[in-house]
């Protein structure tokens, strides 16, 4: 009995689960580490990352659109949400001149709550949808019919999460840099 406790615990499928969870946690952690202190701002990096935003968000919208037209009520939803909550973080976030340059100090508690947010979306996925997924797969092996397994691929509400990060990034994103560009030039001392 205690070596088939063992065996379970010890499943290859824990190993991919565990690593998927490091990755994320450091990605997390290294999205954390941005969200504390002065960032310098520098305009080319702004703008890749809201050019990389607003072309990932179209590819995304592409694809509820023709594949999942169920959860768009949920992707627009999670949408404009995050277009008003970066709006808000703009407007909380401090931005200056120095002798260095541009800069601006994103507002922490936004970013730990959207950060919260990821982290119960990936937590929902793995500790929720994966075990259902996996019954649906035994059980259309063990039948021979269609498990309907997509239908826990994409979930509205994960849609909308998503679409809400994503909105969020790129209005705050924008925000920041209109901000910026509105300061005056830093005064230089000699």
């Amino acid at each position: 009995m205690d070596s088939l406790r063992m065996k379970n615990i010890f499943q290859f499928d824990w190993i991919w689960i565990l690593a998927t969870i490091a990755v994320i946690a450091l990605g997390l952690y290294r999205r954390g580490k941005h969200l504390i202190g002065h960032q310098r701002y520098n305009a080319t990096r702004m703008g890749l990352r809201i050019g990389i935003l607003a072309g990932l968000l179209a590819w995304i919208l592409v694809q509820v659109v023709m594949y999942l037209p169920q959860n768009l009520p949920g992707a627009v939803a999670g949408g404009l949400v995050g277009l008003g909550v970066g709006a808000l973080a703009t407007r909380f976030s401090a931005v200056g001149n120095d002798a260095k340059g541009s800069w601006y100090v994103p507002n922490i508690w936004l970013g730990i709550g959207l950060i919260a947010l990821l982290i119960g979306r990936y937590l929902y996925e793995i500790f929720y949808l994966l075990p259902q997924m996996r019954a649906l797969v035994r059980q259309a092996s063990q039948t021979g019919k269609e498990s309907g397994i997509l239908a826990f691929t994409v979930h509205p509400l994960l849609e909308g999460i998503l679409f809400l990060v994503v909105c969020y990034y790129l209005a705050n994103y924008l925000g920041i840099m209109i901000r910026i560009r509105r300061l005056p030039p830093a005064k230089t001392t000699t």
